[in-house]
């Protein structure tokens, strides 16, 4: 059985990956391909193509992390040095939203299967071990406000 793929170890210049998304991304690469939804970890610049008007902006302040089947990109995007990256989704037809306020809250999100995201969201057999993951490692989701909102950010606010 296909397992999943995962390139982490490779990261933009100028950019670093939580140690989460490492741990994760160890964790991940041992399961059956499908059991969490259909995905690849895999840390990359955000292209240009997507949106060259904010590329520059984006491509300095985001990293993208994981890729789903029809192209769309989740990125992390730091749009406050104090609170926690957000994940943000950067649609394969130019969707742009915030999926979540951190990481943590996205694999949560991911092991309930309500992210909201339909190739994430299928059925998987595999949410529960990802839960018992999340508690055995202690992550929780940390206690942000407001998830920002991706759209004013590419608006150019902040």
């Amino acid at each position: 059985m296909a397992r999943y793929t995962v390139r982490l170890d490779t990261v933009p210049t100028g950019h670093s990956l939580p140690p989460l998304l490492a741990d994760f991304g160890k964790w991940l690469g041992t399961k059956t391909y499908g059991s969490l939804g259909y995905f690849e970890l895999s840390a990359t610049e955000v292209p240009r193509e997507w949106n060259p008007e904010v590329a520059e902006r984006l491509q300095r302040d985001a990293v993208c992390f994981l890729n789903l089947p029809d192209g769309s990109l989740l990125a992390l995007l730091r749009f406050d040095a104090e609170a926690p990256p957000a994940v943000v989704l950067l649609g394969s037809e130019g969707e742009a939203r915030t999926v979540s306020s951190s990481l943590e809250g996205l694999l949560h999100a991911i092991a309930g299967g309500n992210t909201d995201l339909s190739d994430i969201d299928e059925d998987g057999d595999g949410r529960q071990a990802l839960s018992d993951w999340l508690d055995e490692t202690g992550v929780d989701v940390p206690d942000v406000a407001d998830a920002p909102d991706f759209k004013v950010y590419l608006a150019g606010g902040a």
